[in-house]
């Protein structure tokens, strides 16, 4: 059972809704014509996209407007060139495939309004473990997007929307109560401009967040480190976050902008098989035979930026490297997930699946024989056609579990999907979907590997 709101939360939420009705002077103002110097691509022109392969796929929307997933805002491509990455930065973003429509939205009393909110994070693989990470909440219309933006304006200014002065006594008591509360909520709401920063970019008073807001849009970036957040503002941060916003609302205004998934790689290497969006392996046809039901939205994990990283690694898996794609049914009911490893130049796809189960089963990835005996008695025949080998992989206990694995030249592909149980058991689907659902990824891939060898 979701938490209700609480009082603050309500609060900010009546003076979004009611803010949207007043003067336009707290709207984001600056020069419209400020731009970044980006004028960069996606990584995505480096291999094959999910839009080369279904041109005449409709676009998604939200509302009326087409969709801005978070990761086709800020691209990888704009990831190398303002962030410091480490060879083991990596991405993940999480993505809407189906449209939404103003009838599908939240009711127009909830805290939150949005339609839909996706997100982009970049891990820069650096000892301080730092992620920086790009928010977008999608509304239905520009005025309701300004209007958040304005109310944490006037939170971190200290003012009051003018309608919650004065009035009848309700208002009263409304006013009263958040005069009351000001102060702390300045801390965790409010919001104000960077002197010498763009002005449509507000900092988040005592956080790491900055906001901006464009079109039907409200941007939010933060930054983290060692798994918490560094309160303190400096010049370096507000710099940092002017530039990945500025791009974000670059992109959002460019047409041409995809409302597809950003293809999780960063750049293809020649020394290895050539890297694959695990999305269009396992594509929505593929999930919806795994889950029984029409996903909604989907979640990636991308290649390390720099493949030849873990090639000193002491295990096949190690050497290694891996992206996934996760698809989810409304309310996470189920999900199905597709892990594809790609073989070092110095292993064989039996090895890495050897040292990945392994690992998995063991917590050794240099399993002995009797150990990698003991893993391939759990393991029966696949039967899938296309690939040089195919397993089913049973973990028994209270409730089995199986996990699908594919292989073929340089690819090691992991399938497994599951269903809610109750309010918080799951349970793993079936070995006949995933045999289907198997099949049409081993067809998928087999393309994809001709494709890249013809």
């Amino acid at each position: 059972m979701p938490r209700p709101p609480s009082l603050l939360a309500t609060l900010v939420a009546l003076c979004v809704a009611l803010s949207a009705c007043s003067s336009g002077s707290d709207a984001p103002d600056g020069s419209e014509g400020t731009t970044s110097p980006s004028g960069s691509t996606d990584a995505s022109s480096t291999g094959a996209s999910p839009e080369a392969t279904d041109e005449a796929a409709p676009p998604v929307m939200v509302g009326d407007h087409p969709h801005r997933p978070a990761c086709r805002l800020f691209t990888p491509t704009d990831a190398v060139e303002v962030l410091r990455l480490a060879g083991e930065a990596e991405f993940d973003q999480q993505v809407l495939v189906e449209s939404v429509s103003e009838e599908d939205g939240p009711d127009p009393d909830q805290v939150d309004i949005s339609l839909a909110t996706t997100s982009c994070t970049y891990r820069l693989g650096d000892a301080a473990d730092t992620a920086v990470r790009l928010d977008v909440r999608e509304y239905a219309d520009q005025e309701q997007a300004r209007a958040e933006w304005a109310t944490i304006r006037r939170f971190g200014e200290k003012r009051l929307p003018p309608r919650l002065t004065g009035g009848p006594a309700t208002f009263r008591e409304l006013d009263s109560a958040l005069r009351a509360i000001l102060e702390d909520a300045q801390q965790s709401v409010g919001g104000v401009r960077v002197p010498g920063f763009d002005d449509r970019i507000l900092w988040r008073t005592g956080s790491t967040e900055f906001v901006a807001t464009t079109g039907n849009l409200f941007l939010t970036f933060d930054r983290a480190e060692n798994f918490g957040f560094t309160a303190a503002l400096t010049k370096r941060d507000a710099a940092l976050a002017e530039q990945v916003l500025l791009r974000a609302m670059e992109h959002a205004a460019d047409a041409a902008t995809p409302t597809t998934p950003v293809p999780p790689f960063f750049v293809q290497d020649e020394d290895w098989p050539p890297f694959l969006d695990p999305c269009t392996l396992l594509d929505a046809e593929g999930a919806e035979t795994l889950l029984g039901g029409r996903p909604g939205t989907l979640s990636t994990s991308s290649v390390d930026v720099e493949p030849d990283i873990n090639l000193g690694a002491d295990s096949a898996a190690g050497r290694s490297h891996d992206n996934g794609c996760e698809w989810q049914l409304e309310d996470r009911r189920g999900t199905a997930d597709l892990n594809v490893q790609y073989v070092a130049p110095q292993d064989t796809a039996e090895e890495v699946l050897d040292s990945y189960l392994g690992n998995l089963a063991f917590g050794d990835p240099t399993p002995s024989r009797a150990q990698v005996g003991r893993i391939r008695s759990a393991m029966g025949p696949g039967n899938l056609a296309d690939v040089d080998a195919s397993y089913v992989f049973v973990v028994g206990g209270e409730r089995s579990s199986f996990s699908y694995y594919l292989l073929l030249d340089r690819y090691v592909l992991e399938l497994t999907g599951s269903l809610r149980r109750g309010r918080y058991g799951s349970r793993s689907v079936d070995t006949a979907s995933l045999r289907d659902a198997g099949q049409l990824v081993a067809t998928q891939l087999a393309a994809a590997v001709a494709d890249s060898t013809g």
